[in-house]
Parts: C-alpha cells; structure tokens; sequence
C-alpha cells in the first residue's frame, strides 16, 4: 500500500520503516539510525523525498542501500540525491538563521533611513522647481527625472552587485543620491535649474537601493519564510516614508540657521539619512548576503557531487544548469514571452506614473 501512495506513510506517524520497527517521524527527527532499503521497500524514499520537498528547513543527508540491484538504468531512483551511501537520516536545522536575522535588521534599518531621507526630499523638490522657475510649468520635470535616475542607476548598481555582492552595490545607490541631495541644495542656492534636474537624476540612487534591499532580504531566507523576510523589509520602509515628509517644518528652522533657502531645509535632512544608511549597510551588513548565499549553493553542489560519486551501480546527478547574465534586452526578452508578467509590468508602471504624479504636483496644491 505503501508503494501505490508513497504520501500515506508522511500522514501518518506510526507508519514503519523497512519493516524494521522504526517510526518514520523518529527518522525524519535524527532519532533513529538510517534505516536500509531493499526492493521490497523501495517506495519509502520516494516518502522522504516527499517530506523534504515539503520541508525544506530540514536536511537529508542520506539514506544507506542495501544492494546496487535496485539502481539500474531506467528505474526511478537513479540520480537522485536522496539514494547515498552515508550512515545517516534526517536532521532538522536551525529554524532560524541568525545570519538572516541580522540582515533583516540591518535591511530593516537602512529601509527605514533611505525611506526617510527620500520622502523628504520628494516633498519639497516640486517645490524647488516652481521657485527656481516662477512657473509650475516645469515643477512636475524634478520628480520625472528622479524617476528617471533611479531607472539608470539600477543598471550599474545591479552590475556591482552581480560582482560584488549586495553592500557594494547598494553603498553605490545611496552615495550617489547623497551626492545628489548636495547638487539639489546648490541648485536652492545658486537658481539653477539644469542642476537641480542633475542633482534629481542622481538623488534617484536611493530609489535603486531601497528597491534592491528587497532582494538582499531574500539572498539567505529559507524557501518557506522568504516571502515574510522580504516583506518585512517592504513594510520598513513605510515607517521612513511616513516620517520624511514631516520634516518639512523643523527642515525650515535649520535652513535658517544654516543659510539656506527654506525649501532646501528638508534635503538637509535627506542627507542626514542618507549618510546614517551607509554607514549601517557598511559596517552591519557582514557577512554580505549575497556573497554567503553562492558560497552555500557552491557547497550544496559539491555535496550534491560527492552524493553522486557514492551512489550504488554508477548512478549520476544531471549536471548544474549554467547560470545566465542578466540585461536589459534579456529581461525584456523574457517577459514577452510571458503574457502573465508583461501583464505584471504594464500595471506596475500604470501604478507608478499615477502614484508619483499625485506625490509629486500635491505639494504645489
């Protein structure tokens, strides 16, 4: 009965290994010593390979074979990385990594930071634009061309990422809108307006890096907590966001002191927020997430090899499937052929164009 529904055995807990007396929920828990498998109880490894697909914080590292003749060419054992000869069951890890905990937390708080620090320049830079060029014509150009910018500089940051890990790459999108929030604060100064579009393209980095946090959450999450861990992050950001516009009124008081136009007070603020995020991503993103995650993948693969050189009869694992280099035109390639996510994107930049349009023109209301 067993071999017709390999999944009765995982419903029930006092179901019997190999006909040796051993509770299966005692194996799947390490209590128990792997038990052997002959022909007679074949199916049972499809049970355990069903409960890891199911289970994925937990590892199997083996189950011990009794004979080679059930691991001949064409039988549906063959290749798979349960059937190894190694003396053990399955053992629970860590329900947590706390590794990840901390990059949550560190994720968490630079969402924060960057969130703030951009609310609160978006709050005001309409404003800039009206008053560097008497007009509301052209208000509604400083919001396009951060919007702009924080498409741009996803490629380079991406690109270092892809290289360098995470801290790099999101350091790269952050310093760069520091960078920008000075240009924008000369710009309130000096009443240029080619300069502010400049400062606004660059002060767009920190759009780039608070989206590619959300990746970063999910380089080390465990396949049934990645969705939480990276909404985790999302959420963070709400908090800067509702506190970056705020800082318009005490921003004022500080331009005075400072000597600065009013409405280039809440940029200092931007500043402020911006540099606190660097330094956390610098010194509490270590390890970098994405770095140890392809470390952990290298080392699964190569257990997946050693796996396979210990399988009985001469059996073999497909080999890894290489891995792509992202682009543009591949991206775009890609969702064409998939009418569900070109779908995804037109209602992604539907949902943006009018929510920036209403973030951006309110202010001058």
């Amino acid at each position: 009965p067993l071999r017709r529904d390999p999944g009765a055995a995982g419903r029930q807990s006092g179901q019997h290994h190999g006909g040796r007396g051993v509770p299966l929920d005692e194996v799947q828990r390490g209590r128990s010593a792997a038990p052997v498998l002959d022909r007679e109880h074949a199916g049972y490894d499809r049970i355990l390979t069903d409960r890891c697909r199911q289970q994925p914080h937990r590892r199997l590292r083996g189950i011990r074979i009794a004979g080679s003749e059930g691991l001949e060419a064409g039988h549906e054992h063959v290749g798979h990385p349960v059937i190894v000869a190694i003396e053990s069951a399955l053992v629970t890890a860590e329900p947590r990594d706390p590794l990840q905990r901390r990059t949550l937390g560190t994720l968490a708080t630079t969402q924060i930071l960057g969130g703030m620090g951009l609310a609160a320049g978006i709050a005001v830079g309409s404003l800039i634009a009206e008053d560097i060029t008497g007009s509301p014509t052209y208000a509604g150009l400083g919001g396009t061309f951060q919007v702009l910018g924080s498409a741009l500089i996803a490629i380079p940051v991406a690109r270092v990422m892809a290289a360098r890990g995470r801290r790099p790459g999101l350091v790269l999108g952050y310093a760069l809108a520091l960078a920008g929030a000075v240009l924008i604060i000369t710009s309130a100064v000096i009443s240029n307006f080619a300069l502010l579009l400049l400062g606004s393209v660059m002060f767009g980095g920190a759009t780039t890096s608070n989206s590619q946090t959300r990746f970063a959450a999910a380089d080390l999450a465990t396949p049934e907590h990645r969705g939480r861990d990276l909404s985790i992050v999302v959420w963070a950001t709400t908090i800067g966001s509702v506190l970056g516009p705020n800082l318009v009124g005490p921003g004022q008081p500080v331009a005075d002191a400072l000597g600065l136009p009013l409405l280039a007070g809440p940029f200092v603020f931007s500043l402020g927020a911006l540099a606190l995020a660097v330094v956390v991503l610098i010194v509490r993103l270590r390890p970098d997430p994405l770095i140890l995650s392809r470390e952990r993948e290298r080392e699964r693969e190569r257990q997946r090899e050693h796996e396979a050189a210990t399988i009985a009869g001469g059996g073999t694992l497909d080999p890894p499937q290489p891995s792509r280099h992202g682009g543009i035109r591949q991206g775009l390639a890609d969702i064409r052929t998939h009418p569900v996510a070109l779908l995804g994107l037109v209602t992604l930049a539907l949902g943006h164009a009018t929510m920036v349009s209403m973030m951006v023109m309110t202010p001058l209301h």
